[in-house]
């Protein structure tokens, strides 16, 4: 069982099987992103789910619903530019049994649209609130906030 780090010691737990099943979302969400693949991304959303780009982001905004997140993401798809999203850990904060929220640490690399690809185009922290559903774990919220952008 992994602790969530707000419970404490008394708090909830997470088992090892379901934080896997969580980061591996997150980690299969960005390979598919900056590997051409972004329209395949979209099974990890949930229904009700909402995509949330924040203050500092290039088009802040949110995209709600998971037909709306597909297009998106298959517009995504066909833009003129090559990423790479670094991950850093995942924080698990177990709201429930079937809801989980997790932060991670994530630094972007970005090419053409940086001065210098060698140097990162971002630095955020990735807000996501994952829901246990029929199919397994869903990502209901993603909200990417900017540390450092440009």
């Amino acid at each position: 069982m992994v602790k969530a780090q707000t419970g404490g010691a008394g708090g909830p737990a997470l088992s090892i099987e379901d934080a896997d099943a969580i980061r591996a979302l997150i980690v299969e969400f960005h390979f598919l992103v900056d590997h051409g693949r972004a329209g395949d991304a979209a099974f990890v959303f949930a229904p009700d789910a909402r995509l949330v780009f924040g203050p500092g982001t290039p088009n802040p905004g949110t995209i709600s619903g998971y037909d709306d997140i597909t297009a998106w993401l298959k517009v995504r798809e066909t833009a003129p530019v090559v990423t790479r999203h670094l991950l850093g850990p995942t924080r698990f904060d177990v709201r429930s049994a079937d809801e989980v929220a997790t932060t991670t640490l994530l630094t972007l690399f970005k090419a053409p649209g940086s001065d210098n690809p060698n140097v990162p185009a971002a630095l955020a922290d990735l807000e996501e609130v994952f829901v246990r559903t029929a199919d397994g774990w869903r990502e209901l919220v993603r909200e990417v906030r900017p540390v450092v952008w440009g």
